[in-house]
């Protein structure tokens, strides 16, 4: 006697993987999960991995929010390391990501960009060229005690969850930009604050 087995039903997530990002931007900055939806850099799910870490969530919540396991996830960013040719690690896929003219950007944030000092920004270009932070330390020269407070006041001045929000925070806030466009980034983000200002204390809006 034969006995049917009722299919599995898929999980929402796996057939369209941007329901991951939904509610995770706020308001005013909807356009980037359109813009994502459309971008022809990386597969969808890679686009919705980079995305999730770069919003500070951990490796963790992120495969738990796309359904996948954590080796899952590994093999996504191995895939987009090979694509975007930089090391695997996350703040770098990232910044790699951000500096395709194929991935879109986040919006502008609001505020003014904060002063670094030089050792915090090497921390930040530390993460963002994949280099490990022991690197920075040198005998007599740079302390790990030293890193360490850089590293903290880095992720303090940036309010950034992570090293990969690190990244994200560092780009909305005009610290990095597309090649050649450095100056236009900053005029673009000065002119979003400004316009949020005028606005009021809603949220920011990106300067089309």
């Amino acid at each position: 006697m034969s006995t049917t087995v009722a299919p599995r039903l898929q999980h929402p997530v796996h057939a369209d993987p941007f329901l991951a990002l939904n509610y995770r931007f706020p308001d005013g900055e909807e356009h980037e999960l359109q813009a994502l939806r459309a971008a022809p850099l990386l597969e969808a799910r890679q686009r919705v991995a980079l995305t999730l870490l770069a919003l500070g969530t951990l490796h963790a919540g992120v495969a738990e929010d796309m359904g996948i396991t954590r080796q899952e996830l590994q093999r996504m960013q191995q895939a987009a390391s090979r694509v975007l040719r930089v090391p695997g690690r996350t703040p770098a896929l990232i910044h790699a990501a951000y500096q395709h003219p194929a991935f879109p950007l986040p919006a502008p944030a609001r505020g003014e960009r904060p002063e670094l000092t030089p050792g915090e920004l090497n921390v930040l270009s530390s993460y963002a060229a994949a280099l490990p932070l022991r690197k920075l330390h040198q005998p007599y020269v740079v302390t790990r005690k030293q890193v360490a407070h850089d590293q903290t006041y880095l992720m303090a001045k940036l309010n950034a969850r992570t090293p990969g929000h690190a990244i994200r925070r560092a780009w909305q806030l005009g610290i990095y930009a597309r090649p050649g466009k450095t100056g236009e980034a900053r005029a673009r983000h000065q002119a979003g604050v400004r316009r949020a200002a005028a606005a009021g204390p809603g949220p920011a809006r990106a300067v089309p």
